[in-house]
């Protein structure tokens, strides 16, 4: 099965062997990890890498995953964690943009990094043309996600690590749009951009941002 775009890069931008998945549960279909779902990473990330954990603030969601072949999965808050561990890789895919205090999540993922770490996330990108069209047309709901918090843009999310002692080493902007989707809007503006798209800078087409942090180099 082909990955969702965001999926993909965000293995290819975490290493191992051990690897943290912050809002492990976020993807499932309802509580069905054994099937087969491009927009599920923690499925993905536990078979590319060798020693692979997860947290969830689902605890339901975490009990059905103990159960079904994902013992390494706990329920926890993604802002004040305590695993006694630490990884190469600390991955938060589409989580920092629900959480009321991102700075305590950056803090906390950077107490559980090994010497080199790098904590990885991705987050929508509300400058790009599907995010702003959205909100012209929907003003005053701007947002299509209720659970959303806050945007993010590299500027903003450079300052945010810098206030917690982070550097941000770098961002990539990638186009993923689900194909299968309940929003008649959605669905007309996916097909519009698939048109479009290779006329338009990915800036502008792009509707996630991925981002590598870690901690400053010693000396």
């Amino acid at each position: 099965m082909e990955l969702a775009p965001r999926v993909d890069a965000m293995l290819l931008a975490a290493h191992g062997p051990s690897v943290l998945d912050v809002g492990c549960a976020g993807g499932l279909e309802g509580n069905r990890p054994i099937v087969e779902s491009p927009q599920w990473a923690h499925r993905y990330v536990h078979e590319a890498f060798d020693d692979v954990w997860g947290i969830d603030f689902d605890a339901p969601k975490i009990d059905f995953l103990q159960h079904h072949g994902y013992p390494n999965t706990r329920a926890a808050d993604a802002q004040t964690f305590d695993l006694g561990l630490q990884f190469d890789t600390v991955l938060a895919g589409e989580l920092i943009e629900h959480l009321p205090k991102p700075a305590e999540f950056l803090e906390t993922a950077a107490r559980h990094l090994k010497p080199g770490g790098e904590i990885v996330i991705t987050t929508p990108y509300g400058q790009g043309l599907a995010h702003m069209i959205y909100a012209w047309l929907k003003y005053p709901r701007t947002c299509s996600n209720p659970e959303h918090m806050m945007w993010f843009c590299p500027a903003t999310l450079t300052v945010l690590a810098e206030s917690v002692g982070l550097q941000v080493t770098r961002v990539e902007l990638i186009m993923d749009y689900p194909p299968r989707a309940p929003s008649r809007l959605y669905r007309l503006l996916r097909r519009a951009l698939v048109i479009v798209a290779p006329l338009l800078p990915l800036r502008i087409k792009a509707n996630t941002m991925l981002a590598v942090l870690r901690p400053p180099t010693p000396g």
